[in-house]
């Protein structure tokens, strides 16, 4: 064995960590914005009963929730290193992972929760609400445990562990952030806004920092297929934006959201391209 292949393996397991987490979040971001819009959560939050169970749709705590998510995806990948090997070499193995958290995580939480059985019996909340969360949860577990399953039966979407790539996705994500600045100076010259250095304050500036740690860790992540990676850049990019915008700004236009990523992620797709075959 080479000295490369014992790193590579030496690494496997912070790879299935990093590779799990960034499935979780994704996948949990997605499905939540769909259901949140299809089933109209904010309305639903201040319904007798459910506004006592539930924070307000629009407190800092809801916008904070995917951000807590590393967490919860940190979680998952640590409490599934042992299962590789029986995911390994069951083809159904998605579905077992799946089941594993339709039945313990969800219906059969000893928490009476909304959506299980314990919250059925032992809450006030009814019955309706019980299975009005089920399509999110159902579908954002189904598809995490997937996409987890086709990683270990593929070994694919690596993320390679080394000083070099990290110091070149620093300078990347540090030229690819001058987009945001692009757009925001042209955007507000479209508006008719004289541009004042100072109008930048800590809280404006603060919808930039979610965008800047994606923009980093989609650098270090290696994917065959770019333009599934940068779409998802995207969609995660301009989420935070609008929702950051929403909750923290108190509103802004979802047109800026929308094409405020884009210049970034080209610049860090060019940046990357450039970067590739340095001595960095």
């Amino acid at each position: 064995m080479t000295e490369n292949s014992k790193t590579e393996n030496k690494n496997h397991w912070v790879k299935f960590v990093l590779y799990v987490t960034l499935i979780h979040c994704v996948t949990y971001a997605v499905f939540g914005v769909i259901a949140s819009s299809v089933f109209n959560y904010s309305k639903l939050f201040t319904l007798p009963v459910i506004s006592d169970y539930y924070k307000p749709f629009y407190s800092t705590a809801v916008y904070l929730g995917p951000l807590i998510q590393l967490i919860r995806g940190l979680a998952f990948g640590f409490v599934l290193l042992p299962l590789r090997g029986f995911l390994k070499e069951n083809k159904l193995g998605w579905l077992w992972l799946w089941l594993l958290f339709f039945v313990i995580g969800i219906i059969g939480t000893p928490a009476a929760a909304p959506s299980s059985i314990e919250g059925v019996i032992y809450s006030k909340i009814p019955l309706w609400f019980h299975l009005i969360g089920m399509p999110e949860m159902l579908g954002q577990t189904l598809l995490f445990c997937f996409l987890t399953h086709k990683y270990i039966q593929k070994n694919g979407a690596l993320i390679n562990i080394n000083k070099g790539r990290y110091v070149k996705s620093i300078i990347s994500t540090c030229i690819a952030f001058l987009g945001y600045s692009i757009i925001s100076v042209a955007f507000a010259l479209a508006s008719g806004v004289k541009v004042d250095s100072t109008a930048a304050n800590a809280s404006v500036m603060g919808q930039f920092i979610v965008p800047v740690v994606l923009l980093f860790v989609f650098s270090i992540v290696r994917y065959p297929n770019i333009f599934l990676k940068s779409l998802v850049l995207y969609l995660l990019s301009s989420l935070s934006i609008w929702l950051y915008q929403e909750f923290v700004l108190g509103g802004g236009g979802i047109s800026y959201s929308l094409i405020a990523p884009v210049l970034p992620i080209l610049i860090l797709w060019l940046a990357n391209k450039i970067l590739k075959n340095t001595n960095v």
